[in-house]
């Protein structure tokens, strides 16, 4: 299965597309067996839909098909399908096109406004939390991420990684440097250091000790960059497997990730996959439910001091004004409504009717909130999938906030 990490980079890309037509696509997608084969006429047939609603909305045909071809194009492309994951997002705007790969099955769904429907996204990745794994030996570094029910390895961005790749394979030889220089006052000029008589200096480079040091610390630089490449801006904990000394030697080099400090598992060279997974999890669980945990208990200091929002109303009116730190919401929570004032005032729409002369101005408020904290750097959790409950016979929970002021 192949997922592809939602950065921060990609929510703030979506959260700053403002269009008369922002389309949002969900769709579960299947690996392999017979489903796989109908996702194309799946997707082709949502990608109908949008084509209607569009039409519906008086949009010209040519303008419609302009803004669905490059998932029209994705259809017609073996290689696309031959790669997915559990779900599939698509975002099409003028200009604007990400296709994302998602870790957990979604429901299916299509919709047209004046910003892109970001729960089901959030929802998705959130409800199965990534921690990732790096199983390092001396020889060989492989990546791998996992959540509560799954473990896969990482098959691209350079994984898996061996020292041979790094260092190559060298012809034993040897390499001399020769340094001349002047004898410092009262020196022996019997310790083979430079300068000690003016007499040769000579450092050898071969295949010595100081050299297979060099090429590990090489390597393990190199898996390092990898690694941050990989998790560039992502928050998500990384157990490291590898032994006692090279996991220190590996925590010299590491800059980019949330590398977990509390322990590691042993070397990773005779674990299958499934045990490795299981001592990794039995470190990331804990460091996962800290997260949110802490999250909550700062939303309750800050109900206690005033600085915090309860209700789509509310709320939505906070992220409109930049004021939120960090909301909390139900992915599965909708409220139709409208802002007014510069986003100070929150309008609902409930009994039908309510809101008459206001239906171009509608929009999915919960989503709205969602849109305006990324938008102000702050930060967006989905609640119900965070607690990896399976929550679908209640009732939404209404969204609330910590705010920053």
């Amino acid at each position: 299965m192949d997922i592809d990490p939602i950065r921060p980079s990609t929510l703030n890309d979506l959260a700053a597309t403002e269009q008369a037509h922002c389309l949002s696509l969900f769709m579960p997608t299947h690996a392999t067996g017979s489903d796989s084969r109908q996702d194309p006429i799946r997707l082709g047939n949502l990608l109908d839909q949008l084509h209607e609603q569009l039409k519906a909305e008086g949009m010209r045909r040519p303008d419609i098909e302009a803004l669905l071809k490059p998932a029209r194009d994705e259809v017609k492309q073996s290689s696309f399908w031959q790669h997915q994951g559990a779900g599939l997002a698509i975002f099409l705007a003028d200009g604007v096109s990400h296709f994302l790969r998602l870790p957990e099955t979604v429901d299916e769904s299509v919709t047209i406004g004046p910003h892109f429907n970001v729960k089901p996204l959030l929802g998705a990745l959130a409800s199965s939390e990534p921690f990732y794994v790096l199983a390092l030996t001396k020889e060989q570094a492989h990546f791998y991420r996992g959540t509560r029910r799954d473990f896969e390895q990482v098959q691209n961005a350079g994984f898996p990684l061996s020292a041979d790749e790094v260092v190559g394979v060298r012809e034993p030889q040897q390499e001399l440097q020769h340094h001349s220089g002047v004898a410092p006052h009262r020196a022996r000029g019997d310790r083979g250091h430079r300068g000690d008589t003016g007499q040769a200096d000579f450092h050898g480079h071969g295949e010595g000790e100081t050299k297979l040091k060099a090429d590990t610390l090489h390597y393990l630089k190199t898996v390092a960059d990898r690694v941050g490449d990989y998790l560039y801006g992502l928050d998500a904990p990384l157990v490291l497997a590898a032994d006692v000394s090279l996991a220190g030697l590996y925590r010299q080099e590491h800059t980019q990730g949330r590398l977990i400090e509390t322990g590691h598992v042993d070397s990773p060279a005779n674990l299958p996959a499934s045990e490795l997974r299981q001592r990794a999890w039995k470190l990331a669980a804990p460091a996962l439910e800290a997260d949110l945990s802490s999250l909550l208990n700062r939303f309750g200091d800050a109900a206690s001091a005033g600085k915090a929002a309860q209700g789509v109303a509310e709320v939505a009116s906070a992220a409109a004004q930049g004021k939120v730190d960090t909301l909390f919401f139900d992915p599965r929570a909708t409220q139709l409504g409208w802002l007014d004032n510069g986003g100070s005032e929150a309008h609902l729409i409930q009994p039908p009717g309510v809101g008459e002369g206001h239906e171009n101005q509608a929009e999915d408020l919960v989503n709205r909130a969602v849109i305006d904290t990324l938008r102000s750097s702050g930060r967006a959790v989905p609640l119900t999938a965070s607690s990896g409950k399976d929550d679908r016979q209640d009732s939404p929970a209404p969204p609330k906030a910590i705010l920053r002021y």
